[in-house]
């Protein structure tokens, strides 16, 4: 089901967040050990940071943004997510 506007990203992330599961993928688990980012990093970002498109065309436009805000530690980080609706999960695609 394609995610019809932002705020209605942000409040499906929230509900993930609330009551499903977040997984990152293969190159986002690289990304992350790369770069020292941490899963309540990541919680951090989703629950408080500003949600933009994520791709401007393809199949997956309609589920795929970037969440900017900062770590636990107040330095900042993207996050590049899928939101998988049916399946009540996020994937994580990438961190920078």
């Amino acid at each position: 089901m394609p995610i019809l506007n932002l705020q209605s990203a942000q409040r499906r992330i929230l509900e993930i967040l609330a009551s499903g599961s977040v997984i990152p993928g293969k190159h986002c688990r690289e990304r992350m050990i790369e770069r020292n980012v941490y899963m309540p990093d990541v919680q951090n970002v989703l629950k408080a940071g500003t949600i933009q498109p994520g791709q401007a065309n393809g199949d997956d436009a309609d589920c795929i943004f970037r969440v900017y805000g900062t770590d636990v530690e107040g330095e900042d980080l993207v996050l590049v997510i899928k939101i998988l609706d049916t399946e009540n999960r996020l994937e994580l695609i990438s961190v920078f």
